[in-house]
């Protein structure tokens, strides 16, 4: 096990499931449909999102709205609402560098 071997894989699998349904039932939508999927958003994604947004671009493709993996279904954590919602991220990732110094007995 190391990072990423579960990471988003269920994403994956039930992007690619629904887009099976969807095909099998003949009812299609009336506009293209893109999946993007990159193998390296954890690194910057150079050679993932990086070249699929210059392909995208290159290609003019416009786009009616665009969801990503968003994150998890919470129920009581969001003031005013009760019941669960599924929250969306709609943020760009970064990065920091940070230098951490901790002292005591190690642990898990």
């Amino acid at each position: 096990w190391g990072r990423g071997a579960i990471d988003n894989k269920h994403n994956v699998v039930a992007q690619l499931g629904a887009i099976e349904e969807i095909l099998a039932s003949g009812n299609l939508p009336k506009r293209t449909t893109y999946i993007a999927m990159g193998h390296d958003e954890e690194i910057l994604g150079v050679e993932g999102a990086q070249q699929i947004a210059k392909k995208l671009e290159e290609d003019n493709t416009q786009f009616e709205f665009i969801l990503d993996e968003g994150t998890m279904c919470v129920a009581g954590v969001i003031p005013g609402y009760k019941e669960p919602v599924a929250l969306i991220g709609c943020a760009e990732k970064g990065f920091m560098n940070v230098e951490l110094t901790v002292t005591g007995k190690g642990g898990h």
